[in-house]
């Protein structure tokens, strides 16, 4: 479910001039993935809800596309079973970073 996350990444970006950063950090307890970008960002009452599928909170993206609301609820909701953490940081007009903490299990 990660390749949602990065395509609701790509279509939040402005057709001209958004970019999006992908980093990977070995960290002392497992590894983080930090996804950010330079979109249309979302403001604290969809983020206070973003998990939540009974919710919708889908909105059209920078192209117009419309979605159903539904993919970070599923992706957040596989990637918890695994045991990863998930943290989301947005502004609006400015962009989204997710932070996604795999533990180690060596």
């Amino acid at each position: 479910k990660l390749c949602t996350i990065f395509s609701l990444t790509l279509s939040s970006l402005p057709r001209r001039g958004g970019e999006v950063a992908l980093r990977v950090i070995p960290t002392e307890g497992g590894t983080l993935v930090e996804i950010s970008d330079t979109g249309i960002g979302m403001p604290p009452d969809i983020l206070s809800t973003l998990w939540d599928p009974t919710q919708r909170r889908s909105r059209p993206g920078t192209a117009g596309e419309r979605g159903t609301g539904l993919g970070l609820p599923i992706a957040h909701a596989i990637l918890t079973q695994q045991g990863v953490a998930i943290e989301v940081d947005s502004t609006p007009g400015k962009g989204t970073t997710f932070r996604l903490y795999w533990r180690s299990f060596a």
